[in-house]
C-alpha cells in the first residue's frame, strides 16, 4: 500500500468534515436528461405519484435532447465527473454517503500505526455518524409495528446542510419530501448494527459510560425489530404485488424489493438497493430472526433470485438495468455482499440459496472486473477504487489487476491538495438527469480500496454493557 496516499486521502475526508461538520454530497444537474430515459419512460412518470414539478420539467426539457448528439461524451473513465466549479452546484447532506464514509473509517481504524489522538478523531467522526442517524429516524406502521427508517436527505439536518442552490431545488421539486427509502434505511441499520458490536466489544474506551449505555440501549431498541417484515412487504412476489407500477429499467421485478417506502410498493427494484438490503439482512439475521422465520428466508431468497436473474442476463452491464446506481458500482457492492456471505455458516448458506446462486453472482461480477474495469482500459480513480476494493473481496486471483489499479489511483493522483475529483456514484434519473458525488466520496473509496474493506460485525444478542467480542 501506498502510504503517501493513504495519508492524503486520510486528510482529504478529514478536511471534508472538518469544514463541513458532516460529509457533504454534491448533484450536478444536466437538462438534456439521462441517455436512456425514452418516451415510455415518459409515460410512466405522468402516471406516477412524481411531483407535478418533477413531470412538468421533464416535459419543459425533452425537445432539447435532439441536441444530445453535440455534446461532448464523458471524460475518463465509466462514471462522470461532477464539476464543482458550476455556480448551480447543489451540496446535500446524504445518509447513503454518510454510510460509505463510515466504512472508510472502519477500515481504516484497523491500521496498527494509527496515531491516538488521530484514532480518537476517526472514532468521533464514527460516533456522530450513528448519532445523527437516531436523531433523523422516521417511521412505517406494518400490522402495528412501527418500524424505524431513513429518508434519502436527514430531514432535520436539511436547513443547515443544504447550500440555497439545494434548498430552493429540494422546495420546488418536492425532492425535500419524498418517502423513506430501503437503501438508506437498510444501510444505516447495517452500520448501526456494526457500531452497536463495536460498543460491545469495548470500542471507543474514552467514551463516557452514562453515554455509553444510553447509545447501546438506543441502538438496541432499534435493531430488536424484525425488519425482514418491512423488506418483505415492499418486496415483488407471487403471493403480493408482482410487478410495479413505475419501471424506468428493463430489470424482471420479481424477488425485488422497491425502493421507497410509499403506500405500497410502485417502482421498479434497483440492483445495487437490493444488494445492500440483502446484505444487510445477512449481517442482522440472528437478531431479526431471518432463517427461522418461513417469510423470512422466503425473502432472502427472493432478492437472491432477482438478483441472480438480472445479473446473470447481463443486464447489469447496461444502464437500462438500474434505476439509480452505476454497473461499477453495483459490482463493488455485489463483493461487500459477498464478504458478508463468506462469514455465514454452511449450514444458513445452504438454507437461503440451495440453487448456488450467489456464486454465479461471484463469477459474473469477476467477469465485470475483468473485462470492464481491466486496469488496461480507460478508467478514473473512482472507477479503479471500486474495482481493486471489489476483487479483493471476490478472491481475484489476479496479480497484475490489483497491482494495475493500485498503479491507476498512484499515477492519477494530484500532486498537491485533494488528490481526486468528484465522480459521480448515484444519479437520479428524472427530471433532468442528477449525478452525486464528491472529491470527498472519490477519497473514501480510494481509501477503502487500500485498507481493504472491513465486513461488519455480526449481529450480538448479549447483553449490554457486557462487553464481549463481535
Amino acid at each position: 500500500m501506498n502510504t503517501s496516499l493513504s495519508l492524503r486521502l486520510r486528510d482529504a475526508v478529514a478536511e471534508a468534515w472538518r469544514e463541513h461538520g458532516y460529509f457533504p454530497c454534491y448533484a450536478a444537474v444536466f437538462p438534456l436528461g439521462d441517455p436512456d430515459f425514452g418516451w415510455r419512460d415518459v409515460r410512466n412518470l405522468l402516471q406516477s405519484r412524481s411531483d407535478p414539478f418533477l413531470q412538468a420539467a421533464t416535459l419543459l426539457f425533452w425537445p432539447a435532447r435532439f441536441l444530445r448528439p453535440f455534446r461532448q461524451p464523458p471524460g475518463k473513465g465509466l462514471s462522470r465527473r461532477v464539476s464543482l466549479e458550476s455556480r448551480a452546484i447543489l451540496r446535500f447532506h446524504t445518509f447513503f454517503t454518510d454510510f460509505y464514509f463510515y466504512t472508510a473509517i472502519r477500515s481504516l481504524l484497523q491500521s496498527t500505526d494509527l496515531p491516538k489522538e488521530k484514532r480518537r478523531f476517526w472514532e468521533g467522526v464514527s460516533l456522530a455518524l450513528v448519532e445523527t442517524a437516531l436523531h433523523n429516524q422516521e417511521f412505517r406502521v406494518l400490522s402495528g409495528e412501527a418500524f424505524p427508517v431513513f429518508s434519502f436527505f436527514p430531514r432535520k439536518e436539511l436547513p443547515t446542510a443544504a447550500n440555497p442552490n439545494a434548498r430552493r431545488f429540494l422546495r420546488w421539486s418536492g425532492l425535500g419530501n419524498i418517502d423513506p427509502d430501503a437503501d438508506d434505511t437498510f444501510v444505516l441499520l447495517e452500520m448501526c448494527a456494526d457500531f452497536h458490536a463495536w460498543l460491545a466489544a469495548g470500542g471507543l474506551p474514552w467514551l463516557e459510560n452514562a453515554q455509553r449505555i444510553t447509545l447501546c440501549s438506543t441502538l438496541t431498541h432499534l435493531l430488536d425489530m424484525p425488519y425482514w417484515k418491512l423488506a418483505r412487504a415492499y418486496q415483488f412476489h407471487p403471493e403480493g404485488i408482482r410487478a410495479p407500477a413505475v419501471n424506468y429499467t428493463d430489470v424482471a421485478s420479481l424477488g425485488g424489493v422497491s425502493t421507497w417506502f410509499g403506500i405500497r410498493p410502485d417502482d421498479a427494484p434497483d440492483l445495487t438497493v437490493n444488494v445492500n438490503v440483502l446484505r444487510s439482512l445477512l449481517v442482522n439475521r440472528k437478531r431479526w430472526g431471518l432463517l427461522e422465520a418461513s417469510e423470512g428466508r422466503a425473502t432472502a431468497r427472493g432478492i437472491i433470485a432477482f438478483l441472480e436473474k438480472n445479473t446473470t442476463s447481463g443486464l447489469f452491464r447496461h444502464p437500462r438495468g438500474h434505476s439509480f446506481y452505476l454497473p461499477e458500482f453495483y459490482v463493488a457492492m455485489l463483493a461487500r455482499l459477498w464478504a458478508v456471505w463468506e462469514t455465514i455458516p454452511e449450514a444458513e448458506r445452504a438454507a437461503l440459496d440451495g440453487e448456488n446462486r450467489m456464486e454465479r453472482l461471484r463469477l459474473a461480477a469477476l467477469d465485470y472486473l475483468g473485462n470492464e474495469l481491466h486496469p488496461q482500459r480507460n478508467l478514473n480513480p473512482l472507477d479503479a477504487a471500486l474495482a481493486l476494493s471489489a476483487a479483493r473481496s471476490l478472491g481475484a486471483r489476479s496479480a497484475t489487476w490489483i497491482s494495475g489499479w493500485q498503479r491507476l489511483l498512484e499515477a492519477q493522483a494530484a500532486p498537491k491538495g485533494v488528490p481526486y475529483p468528484a465522480y459521480e456514484i448515484f444519479k437520479g434519473k428524472i427530471p433532468t438527469h442528477m449525478v452525486y458525488g464528491s472529491p470527498a466520496t472519490t477519497a473514501a473509496f480510494a481509501l477503502t480500496a487500500l485498507h481493504r474493506y472491513l465486513p461488519p460485525c455480526s449481529d450480538s444478542q448479549n447483553a449490554l454493557p457486557q462487553f464481549s467480542s463481535c
